[in-house]
Parts: structure tokens; sequence; C-alpha cells
């Protein structure tokens, strides 16, 4: 569970019935390493954007819920964390059709997570489902957004509804949104 420099960085991977163990990748570096210096340098529990990941040799979508961990100094020691796979979110949301529309997953930089008609749309800027910026800043304050729009991927109109999710301790918002055809409403 160590890497080159001998620190400690283990990371668990359950596949299928079996579990690795290998050292983390990259948590020095701004990027590829945000899941570690982000709550490293805010002292906050993290919910990363979206990220391609190496796990067991494969590059993986993930994002990650980040907890930083400190002494009784309040000096930083290290993190734990968990990572959700995104395909998983993607499966998930994909199953949702509230009155005959679809839902997503917006993360808090406005980018698709999970997209329930076009999953080519992860990890794309939520501006090409035809969301506006001023929707997406009132999503990052952790507002309800109601709304009738036009959606290029339906080519009909629609009601959005942009419900907050905040994980304490957090601060920053995701939006689970329900899309349905203005015409069943």
């Amino acid at each position: 569970g160590h890497d080159s420099s001998g620190r400690f960085v283990p990371y668990l991977v359950k596949s299928g019935s079996s579990i690795s163990f290998e050292p983390l990748l990259d948590y020095d570096k701004d990027g590829a390493g945000d899941y570690y210096q982000i709550p490293k340098r805010t002292g906050l529990i993290t919910l990363v954007n979206p990220y391609m990941y190496n796990v067991g040799g494969k590059e993986i979508f993930i994002t990650s819920l980040v907890l930083p961990i400190f002494d009784s100094n309040n000096s930083f020691e290290g993190i734990v964390g968990a990572d959700i796979r995104v395909d998983d979110l993607q499966g998930t949301i994909e199953k949702m059709k509230p009155m005959g529309g679809y839902t997503a997953l917006i993360s808090a930089d406005g980018n698709f997570v999970a997209h329930g008609l076009d999953e080519k749309l992860i990890a794309q800027n939520s501006k090409s489902d035809n969301i506006s910026e001023e929707t997406l800043t009132r999503i990052q304050k952790g507002e309800e957004v109601k709304e009738y729009g036009y959606s290029p991927v339906t080519k009909n109109n629609v009601l959005r509804i942009y419900s907050p999710i905040h994980i304490e301790g957090t601060n920053s918002y995701w939006a689970f949104v329900s899309i349905i055809p203005k015409g069943i409403i």
C-alpha cells in the first residue's frame, strides 16, 4: 500500500468477489490528484467532479467522496474516501423515467455526470442540453429550480426540475434533474 517514496497510500478495489490493494496514483499533483489535493487545501469533505482514474490497469470514470484527516494539532494527516463508478450512476439514471421523461445528474462544475437519454453527454457541459448559465448558478447555490424550456435531446419543450444534492460538510452542490415532456404536463 505504499508508493516509490515509501508513503503509505493504500487504495482498495473490489472487483467481483476479489479485493486488490494498490497505492494511490498522482495524489501529489493538482488536477489528477484533486481527490487528495482539494480536501487537503480546503479542510472540507469533498465531492470530486468525475475524472478518469487507473484502477487495476484500466482507465475508468469515477467520482470520489473524500474526508480529510487532521491530528489533534489540526495538522493534515491524509484522507479517507470512497469512489463511485460513473457507469454505475449512469445505469441507475437510465432506469428513471418520470412521467415518460428522463433524468440526469449534474456536478458542481455544470457537467453531466449521468444522462438518462444520451450517455455521450457524460462529462459534457450541461449547456449542451440547453441549460442556462443562470440555472447553473442557482444549482451551484443549492437552489431548487423549476423551468420550462426546449430540449435538443428530445426536440420538445420540457419541464426541468433541478433538485439540489448536498452532502453535509461539503461546500458544493450537485443537482438531480427530472425532465418531463411539456405535452404530458
